[in-house]
């Protein structure tokens, strides 16, 4: 375990995403406008359709699962949680979400991409973590096989 030195100060932002936004595009796109080396992320809105997936460690690979909402209706984004850890230009998301088609019916896992419908509102936290403890912290997710590398 890597501990992080007490922070003094965060800075948080709001975003709100409107009906058509790629994830996780949008989310790299914003943390490279706030210009951070390390965001934490929260949201609560809707999809129009979304992609999950879960790892299995001992066959390295991922299983997905495509989600789209009943007739008329929208996927609720029931939670979004996860962190953006940026590199110069380079932003990587690793977004987990939790969505349901219906009461009862929710579907976790890591967020591969979505559609937003009708909106998603965003909040990011930037730690203020100091000089690049986070990048260096956080390296592997540069070289790690994500669930939106292509399959093999």
């Amino acid at each position: 375990m890597q501990l992080l030195k007490p922070l003094s100060t965060s800075l948080s932002f709001f975003a709100k995403l409107e009906k058509g936004e790629k994830l996780p595009e949008a989310m790299a796109e914003l943390a490279r406008q706030i210009g951070a080396k390390l965001l934490l992320v929260t949201a609560i809105g809707g999809f129009s359709k979304a992609r999950l997936a879960v790892f299995e460690y001992t066959t390295n690979t991922y299983h997905y699962v495509d989600v789209t909402p009943l007739e008329n209706h929208v996927l609720e984004v029931i939670a979004l949680n996860g962190n953006i850890v940026c590199r110069g230009n380079e932003c990587k998301p690793h977004l987990h979400a939790i969505v349901a088609r219906k009461p009862g019916q929710p579907v976790a896992g890591h967020l591969v991409e979505a559609e937003v419908n009708p909106f998603l509102e965003v909040f990011l936290v930037d730690p203020r973590v100091p000089g690049n403890e986070a990048v260096q912290i956080l390296q592997h997710r540069f070289s790690l096989r994500t669930s939106t590398a292509p399959l093999e």
